[in-house]
């Protein structure tokens, strides 16, 4: 059993997306279970980027149902568990115009982020949080559990925490990274290696606090030595010269569950064996 809060990623192997969100929302559901079977203490449970999507509609239309089922799952369960999922819409081709991730308790949202760093391809296409503390539909982009704050951040957003100066002045404790997905070389995102060292040791190198991410392995196995939780504990060194053997978060044993063409791999921190927390 866990000594402190948890925090759960969930990545996600797939052979097919599902196409639609009833069987993503089954496979939420499948981990939520696992989890509240086999654990005792208050936490996190990270999903993906674009996990649950509105195709060519906003995500306002599906907002409300993934909120609401979200909700009757976490009810019963007499802990604090907070559910973060990305959701995306206004899709044309591969280029979704309207990012967002939220943070769902057993009362419903309790923060919401919209993407504010794009990827070039992004760049002036999609519309964008005008900085990376503002507020979304009224939430604010981070929220608390017990004595710690977390941020969400949607995936590119955490090059964008690499290149801001400081911690936000009420400092945040972790940074919740939500990201799309990786594909095979030569068929979509493959980066995963740049990803990691850049994006979730850069943004932790920055802010002075662990990063946990989580995405979809399209059409390619999860890493078996992928960091899902990574903090930053090399002083100056270039974020070109991480390796994961540098990151002093060890990786956990993954709990797995499978819904028709997907797995997911579920890595259980406990925060408190996580460094610089």
């Amino acid at each position: 059993m866990m000594k402190d809060d948890f925090i759960a990623t969930a990545t996600i192997q797939s052979t097919g997306y599902p196409g639609k969100k009833e069987a993503r929302m089954e496979l939420l559901s499948a981990v939520i279970k696992q989890l509240e079977n086999m654990e005792d203490s208050h936490g996190v449970i990270l999903f993906p980027a674009g996990y649950f999507n509105a195709g060519q509609q906003e995500t306002s239309t599906i907002l409300q149902w993934v909120e609401e089922e979200i909700r009757g799952k976490l009810a019963k369960i007499e802990r604090s568990i907070i559910v973060c999922v990305g959701i995306d819409g206004n899709i044309e081709g591969d280029l979704a115009k309207d990012q967002l991730a939220i943070a769902v308790n057993k009362r419903g949202i309790s923060a919401m982020s919209r993407k504010f760093y794009p990827t070039r391809a992004e760049n002036g296409k999609i519309h964008l949080a005008s900085n990376h503390l503002c507020e979304e539909q009224g939430y604010p982009r981070i929220f608390s559990l017990n004595t710690r704050r977390y941020y969400i951040a949607v995936c590119y957003d955490v090059f964008g925490i690499k290149k801001l100066q400081k911690n936000p002045e009420v400092k945040v404790n972790v940074i919740l990274n939500c990201v799309h997905g990786f594909y095979p070389p030569k068929q979509g995102a493959a980066g995963i290696s740049l990803f990691t060292r850049h994006g979730f040791a850069g943004a932790s190198k920055r802010w002075g606090c662990p990063v946990f991410g989580t995405a979809v392995f399209f059409n390619r196995s999860v890493p078996k030595d992928w960091p899902t939780g990574v903090y930053w504990n090399q002083g100056s060194k270039s974020t070109k010269e991480w390796r994961y053997s540098d990151n002093p978060i060890k990786k956990p044993e993954s709990l797995c569950t499978r819904v028709a063409q997907e797995t997911a791999f579920v890595n259980i921190y406990d925060l408190a064996d996580c460094p610089g927390i």
